[in-house]
């Protein structure tokens, strides 16, 4: 087994950006993920995938949620999981106006 980190490194114009790394000592094989927003949100409520190649140990994978517009207070959640790794998951609370988001908690 090898162990996943995962961040929410930025709420930008329209997308979040998620960072998963290796910081196991195996690689980590058939990586799934998925960035999850509840709340008032209009458009772009989810976005997942997964990646085939390994994420050798140190690696890390740079992803990007699909547009997403809202009004009101959001939650958005992130999480990975592969093969030979537990799923980890990264909260992020927030108020958004339409595609300006303000920070309120990490989590």
């Amino acid at each position: 087994m090898t162990k996943l980190d995962i961040k929410i490194i930025g709420v930008g114009l329209l997308k979040i950006k998620v960072v998963i790394k290796n910081i196991g000592e195996e690689d980590a094989y058939n990586i799934s993920w998925n960035i999850n927003i509840t709340g008032n949100i209009f458009l772009g409520k989810e976005t997942s995938g997964s990646f085939s190649e390994p994420l050798h140990p140190g690696e890390e994978q740079t992803l990007r949620s699909s547009l997403f517009i809202g009004l009101g207070l959001i939650r958005i959640t992130a999480s990975a999981r592969a093969l030979n790794a537990e799923e980890v998951t990264a909260t992020l609370y927030g108020f958004i106006f339409l595609f300006l988001f303000i920070p309120l908690r990490i989590s």
